[in-house]
């Protein structure tokens, strides 16, 4: 007997891939772009608002500008977050940095 499956599901996050300690990175990252150095609390918070933020917003990320809209308001976020005054670019550049997936 075939079956035929009409779509398939994949659960990403947690099954097949985790984001490799954001928030410690995310300090090594602020530390090495900025020469900032943040608590692991703070770290934490700013990395879970962006997640939050991201995980509103990402249907935005439509193309390349758009995509690149949504980094620097991401980094944005963490800024703010963190109470660090810095370029946002450099703060899209140190975001990236502090995202690795597993």
């Amino acid at each position: 007997m075939t079956t035929r499956y009409d779509a398939v599901l994949l659960d990403a996050f947690g099954t097949l891939i985790t984001i490799d300690d954001p928030f410690v990175r995310l300090r090594r990252s602020v530390r090495r772009h900025l020469g900032v150095e943040v608590t692991a609390a703070a770290a934490e918070e700013a990395f879970r608002a962006e997640m939050a933020y991201y995980g509103d917003h990402c249907h935005e990320g439509a193309d390349a500008a758009s995509l690149a809209a949504l980094r620097a308001a991401g980094a944005a976020i963490v800024l703010r977050e963190l109470g660090v005054d810095a370029d946002p670019a450099r703060a899209a550049t140190l975001l990236l940095d502090a995202i690795a997936f597993r």
